[in-house]
């Protein structure tokens, strides 16, 4: 390896000059370039992931600012000093490996089965879109009759795409073969044709390939070239007075568990936005999410981003239903949106509806409102729907991957981890965290804007690609791979883990970096990964922030729609 190189040191030099010095976050608190310095990376210099992105870099340097601000809402809050905060930059990479890694019941009969298909998580997978290798071959990177590479995304439900393609719902075939079927039928149009087609009438996700050149020149990218990780807007209210949420006599709030009775109203599903609303629990908020029993969800994912969640069910299309929902917004400090833009509205849920109700409520705190999207919130593409795939492919982090690899003829191969999701929800949580810290000293109520593409310009611009010294040895680590466009993402993140565990044993996949946890809400314990940030004790002696979760996790439908008495009680029943 090149000698001269060093994740921790590159992952510090991105936290203060990617993000603490950036011009695009010059209204974060002036007090964390300060406490920054109580961050310690720690890791192996050289990087194991075979993506030439600075991916580890980029997630140990958003831990780090997400701790910094917990950090420094701890002095506000609490009047003490906080202590130096550990970060190992191998460690970190579990971030976005986490749901692959987490097995429930991991000593019973259970353990070997994949995540949400286990009988302890309510499978709510309707449409099979996890089901055949066909149904799955509908989410791809595939060659268009131009030459130029098209991701489509069948989304929850793969019918539509697969009906706008003119395939059948369901095939026998496997692999290559199913693979094969449809990139034969992708492969009769012209790459903005088939785009057209798929969005426009169809209203599915898909986007072109895209060089990171090409996409901020483009519309969208200039549209929202003056946004970093995550934008925050302050609406001010002068009846909206400064200060914290209310205590809770139940679970009262400190230095160690700093968000304790912050309440939060979780409207989300996937990755990006509960991983966000996770990342508050982990510091004691209590986080209440709501979905829908009608609707699907990627039960695979919930043993993962459920812990420290009640989990409800409200059908918006029911008064009643809204009035719950309401009520629950009302008691609360942030609400977290994660549907694509405009579905809420109609029910009175948009940013503006939930800002209109707290302020005609007549209480003296404002509301933070976070939402997270694919795209970006300005532009001409803020209301399309997307996914991970979607922004690596429109915004050149895909095609600047096969580039790397040798590839040079308009290829583009999607990030081998859903990355940008849980970076972005990362950053999220550091949006919700500056927005807390800005209530407390301006009152008002918040905005805070995050986006798959936010994170994927961020890294393009901020982090960049390893050094070809660097990048080669990491190829020759894992003996020079080759990543195809159209294998699929749940595909290469397996493969990936297989080579990490194969060519660089014990530097990420490790034992000692997983936990059994003990979920009472499912009667069984849960493996999977330890809290990334660690604190030392404070310079008095006293305990540092201690990572942790209130409740267990669960699937969809288990609690209340209601805020107990007892934010501390394990599943919420109706009073």
């Amino acid at each position: 390896m090149v000698n001269s190189y060093s994740v921790p040191t590159e992952a510090s030099r991105i936290l203060n000059d990617g993000i603490l010095n950036n011009p695009l976050h010059s209204d974060l608190p002036s007090s964390l370039r300060q406490l920054a310095k109580n961050v310690i990376f720690h890791g192996n210099d050289e990087p194991s992931i075979p993506m030439p992105w600075r991916f580890s870099e980029a997630v140990a340097a958003l831990k780090a600012l997400e701790a910094t601000l917990v950090n420094a809402l701890v002095e506000k809050k609490y009047h003490v000093n906080t202590g130096a905060v550990h970060i190992n930059t191998d460690r970190a990479n579990l971030l976005f490996m986490a749901a692959l890694l987490t097995r429930v019941d991991p000593e019973g009969a259970n353990a070997l089965l994949p995540p949400g298909t286990d009988p302890f998580i309510k499978n709510k997978d309707y449409h099979g879109a996890l089901g055949s290798d066909h149904r799955r071959a509908a989410t791809n990177l595939y060659r268009a009759k131009d030459g130029r590479y098209i991701q489509i995304h069948g989304g929850m439900n793969p019918d539509i795409t697969l009906t706008a393609l003119g395939l059948p719902l369901e095939s026998d075939k496997k692999g290559v073969d199913a693979t094969k079927m449809v990139a034969d039928v992708v492969s009769l149009y012209n790459a903005g044709d088939l785009e057209e087609l798929l969005v426009h009438k169809f209203k599915q996700a898909a986007a072109v390939a895209s060089t990171v050149q090409q996409f901020l020149d483009s519309d969208q990218g200039k549209a929202n070239a003056h946004v970093g990780l995550f934008q925050v807007h302050r609406i001010t209210d002068p009846s909206q007075r400064p200060g914290w949420w209310p205590e809770a006599p139940s679970f009262p709030s400190s230095p160690q568990r700093p968000l304790a009775g912050l309440k939060v109203v979780d409207l989300t599903w996937v990755i990006a936005a509960p991983s966000l609303t996770r990342s508050l629990a982990e510091y004691g908020a209590s986080v209440m999410r709501v979905t829908a029993g009608h609707l699907c969800d990627y039960s695979a994912l919930h043993a993962e981003l459920n812990w420290g969640k009640w989990n409800s069910e409200l059908d918006l299309r029911i008064q009643e239903h809204r009035e719950k929902l309401k009520a629950l917004i009302l008691d609360a400090d942030v609400v977290v949106v994660g549907y694509r833009p405009l579905v809420l509205e109609k029910y009175g849920f948009g940013k503006d509806a939930v800002l209109e109700l707290i302020k005609q409520s007549g209480r003296e705190r404002g509301i933070v409102y976070a939402r997270v999207n694919c795209h970006g919130w300005n532009g001409p593409l803020a209301n399309r729907p997307g996914w991970q795939q979607i922004s690596d492919t429109s915004t050149g982090i895909a095609m600047g991957f096969a580039e790397a690899m040798g590839m040079c003829d308009g290829e583009a191969v999607v990030s081998l981890f859903p990355t940008a999701d849980y970076c972005a929800g990362l950053s999220g949580a550091s949006g919700v965290l500056q927005a807390l810290l800005e209530r407390n000293e301006n009152g008002g109520s918040y905005v805070v804007d995050v986006a798959l593409n936010y994170f994927n310009v961020w890294l393009a611009r901020s982090c960049g690609q390893y050094p070809k010294g660097v990048w080669e040895e990491l190829r020759k680590l894992h003996d020079f791979p080759t990543f195809a466009p159209e294998e699929n993402l749940p595909g290469l993140s397996f493969r990936c883990i297989q080579m990490l565990m194969r060519n660089a044993p014990g530097r990420i996949i490790r034992s000692d970096w997983l936990e059994d946890r003990q979920s009472s809400a499912i009667g069984v314990k849960v493996r999977t990964v330890k809290p990334i940030a660690e604190w030392e004790e404070t310079a008095d002696g006293g305990q540092g922030v201690q990572s942790g979760f209130n409740v267990g996790t669960r699937g969809n439908g288990v609690d209340a729609a209601e805020w107990p008495d007892d934010l501390r009680v394990e599943i919420v029943t109706a009073t």
